[in-house]
């Protein structure tokens, strides 16, 4: 198994330049490959902003303290902008390097982009009831979106629990508004670890191929968003092969089914 952690921002100077933040995992996904040959078209979140939901994030970290990296800063339990993460918080100062270090040469995946760090939830493995805080974290970054460009949004929070039914939130309404307002939302289906029935919180939506029920389902070509992908320029080729392929897989016969 490829570990998840990468360089640690402490060390970064001595890794030299354009170091991937985790080598072995970015290779795998080919991130540098994409790199390497999408450097003069793609532009790597530059100008767009990730907002980050968890359990805080400590801004004296060296990987946030690149100028101009975080934007913003939200507390949506106490309402005011101290994103500043308190015992058992943990993982908030960490979540994004994968996402977006850009520091002394150490690169994460959009390295040119900028981040909104929300603290939304004392801890990220939940022990009780936060969806409010949640619910409130999203609601700003919606209320926040076209001022910072927030083009794409990491809630990390899970429950460590199997569901077998999707499970109604306070947080439901504003995950719909999110993707009314064409803002990608990532967040945990692996659950830690549990692997039967539904295993995040979130509901989910799969695509199985109509033509062959009786076999494992397959996922077609993602759908391109409205807004713009990270890093792409309007009118790029590349755009333009996606949204040809996104047309293709319009046509042919796949069905959603809501879990």
């Amino acid at each position: 198994m490829i570990p998840f952690e990468g360089i640690d921002p402490q060390t970064a100077s001595s890794h030299g330049a354009a170091t991937p933040y985790n080598a072995a995992s970015f290779a795998q996904i080919r991130v540098t490959e994409a790199w390497q040959k999408y450097d003069s078209v793609l532009t790597w979140g530059e100008n767009q902003c990730l907002a980050i939901l968890d359990d805080g994030c400590d801004l004296n970290d060296p990987a946030w303290q690149v100028a101009g990296k975080v934007t913003a800063t939200w507390n949506s339990i106490d309402g005011n902008e101290d994103c500043a993460p308190l015992p058992p918080g943990y993982h908030g100062t960490s979540v994004g390097y994968p996402s977006s270090i850009n520091l002394d040469g150490t690169r994460g995946l959009a390295y040119r982009n900028r981040v909104a760090q929300v603290r939304c939830i004392t801890v990220v493995h939940l022990r009780q009831d936060e969806s409010q805080t949640i619910a409130a974290g999203l609601r700003w970054v919606a209320d926040n979106a076209e001022r910072l460009n927030i083009t794409a949004v990491n809630l990390s929070a899970l429950d460590d629990k199997e569901h077998q039914a999707p499970v109604p939130t306070t947080i439901d309404a504003e995950l719909q508004t999110l993707r009314q307002m064409q803002i990608w939302v990532s967040a945990p289906t692996g659950n830690n670890n549990h692997t039967q029935g539904i295993s995040a919180r979130l509901p989910a939506v799969l695509l199985r191929d109509r033509s062959d029920d009786t076999g494992p389902a397959r996922r077609p070509p993602r759908p391109l968003p409205r807004h713009r992908p990270v890093g792409l320029r309007p009118g790029d080729l590349v755009i333009k092969r996606l949204r040809r392929r996104q047309r293709a897989s319009a046509k042919g016969s796949h069905r959603k089914i809501q879990l």
